[in-house]
């Protein structure tokens, strides 16, 4: 059974105030209200509402929460040390556990839950491709319909839907930024943004199994400009040539043109994972997404894929093509 290094207990709690992927990670288990026991050599206990059916998992138990049997199950393993990530827990919720067990040292266990989860198996990855594969088809569906709209939140609210045509979630709020709004990289469309002429950024990913994708295109809604093209290729070789030498063991990556915000980061349960790409070393088996961008521009691009980390190459879990994506477009007034 998985243990956390370091402590005798690690314990994990998801409520209304506490959106943890946790409990989900060891457990499979989808739970609104939760608490996990992970003891050494021991099957993990999840403590749930009286509100939820028991799950028939065979690898853990299962308990209906009431006011006693959390500790003392604690208890019977007479623990000397427990886990917590601290960012996770209330300081009410941490002092009220150090009442009722003064004599037990607690300790943050964030960065070794961090170093676990970064290790994709085999099944992990396989939810990460089916994930991506989906992705991949929204947007490309989005792309015959664009030029048939007129507001920036009609390509938003299209991606969302086809979400739930699939009876899936969202890793995150999609971006829909064209034109001028493609030069802020986090930016979301209002109600009264029309799309405009330029280019435009679409970052989008959805959940499959739990795992996330993260995909941006950058597409040009019209007819793009020699500078236009030069600008958008200079970010497509950029991102060609950072793949092409990058491994486990890279660690610092220095891109060609400034960057204002991070070069990627991990996938998994969450969309925003450990490693920071381009100044932590990465490792086999890592589920990165590789965003090379600028903004320094008329407009900004932005293109995004999403690899598996192996020992000699990453290895591209997206397969879309990254090719300038030139869409008919006419300014509605």
């Amino acid at each position: 059974m998985v243990s956390i290094k370091g402590v005798d207990l690690a314990i994990f709690i998801k409520s209304e105030k506490i959106n943890s992927e946790n409990i989900f990670y060891f457990t499979k288990v989808e739970t609104d209200h939760g608490v996990l026991v992970l003891a050494k050599r021991k099957k993990p206990v999840l403590f749930i509402s009286s509100l939820e059916k028991k799950s028939k998992n065979k690898d853990i138990i299962v308990e209906h929460i009431n006011k006693n049997n959390i500790f003392e199950h604690i208890k019977e393993h007479k623990p000397k040390s427990i886990g917590f990530v601290y960012s996770e827990i209330s300081k009410s919720t941490f002092d009220f556990f150090k009442k009722k067990l003064p004599k037990v040292k607690f300790k943050n266990i964030s960065d070794e839950l961090a170093k676990l989860k970064r290790k994709k198996t085999s099944s992990e990855i396989l939810k990460h491709k089916k994930a991506i594969a989906i992705t991949e088809q929204i947007l490309s569906k989005l792309y015959k319909n664009i030029s048939s709209m007129t507001f920036e939140y009609e390509a938003f609210d299209f991606l969302r839907m086809e979400v739930l045509k699939h009876s899936l979630v969202e890793s995150f709020k999609p971006i829909i930024a064209s034109g001028k709004n493609s030069k802020n990289p986090h930016y979301y469309p209002s109600k009264t943004s029309k799309l405009q002429t330029g280019f435009c950024i679409i970052d989008f990913g959805i959940k499959f199994g739990g795992y996330c994708s993260d995909i941006s295109r950058t597409i040009f809604l019209g007819t793009p400009t020699t500078q236009d093209k030069k600008y958008y290729e200079s970010v497509r070789k950029e991102q060609e040539r950072i793949e092409t030498s990058t491994h486990a063991g890279t660690s610092k990556i220095k891109t060609s043109f400034k960057m204002i915000h991070a070069l990627g980061h991990g996938l998994g349960l969450e969309v925003h994972e450990p490693p920071f790409v381009g100044v932590e070393r990465l490792n086999k088996n890592d589920v990165i997404a590789l965003e090379p961008a600028r903004y320094d521009g008329l407009y900004g691009v932005r293109i995004e894929d999403d690899y598996l980390v192996t020992e000699k190459k990453l290895v591209r879990l997206s397969s879309s093509s990254r090719n300038l994506k030139r869409i008919s477009f006419i300014l509605k007034a």
